[in-house]
């Protein structure tokens, strides 16, 4: 049970940490980057339809990646208010293994942390189920 609980605790920090971390992004850091870029192409005398039809798509690009960080926040939230009902093992290992690997080359390291607690208290909690079940059928 304190296994349960510490498992849904860090992944409702995890998936509120991707909810904040995503709107840093979408409203302060494209918005930066873009008036960034635009001061940048003045001072050089190169701004042109060109280069700011490319650095649209560098935000554009910024802004899915802070809508996908979002989304994932939202996923992450949802799976720690159904912990216990989730019965196919795999996918939530596999889920868990790649909000890891996106962090990691996110070089977010308080990402990589807060999923690699959940990931090592996840399969704890279900080597100990695992466990129980075996002891309680050779116990039958």
């Amino acid at each position: 049970e304190k296994s349960y609980h510490k498992l849904h605790e860090i992944l409702l920090q995890a998936g509120i940490w991707n909810i904040i971390t995503s709107i840093i992004t979408i409203f302060g850091y494209s918005s930066w980057f873009k008036n960034e870029g635009i001061q940048s192409f003045q001072t050089n005398e190169q701004l042109s339809y060109m280069n700011t039809s490319l650095l649209d798509s560098l935000v554009s690009i910024i802004l899915v990646f802070g809508l996908l960080i979002f989304a994932m926040g939202v996923v992450n939230i949802y799976l720690s208010r159904r912990l216990d009902k989730v019965t196919t093992i795999w996918k939530m290992n596999t889920w868990l293994f790649s909000c890891i690997v996106i962090h990691f080359f996110c070089f977010d390291v308080i990402g990589v942390l807060l999923y690699l607690a959940t990931t090592v208290f996840y399969l704890a909690r279900n080597k100990v189920l695992k466990s129980n079940r075996q002891v309680l059928k050779e116990g039958v």
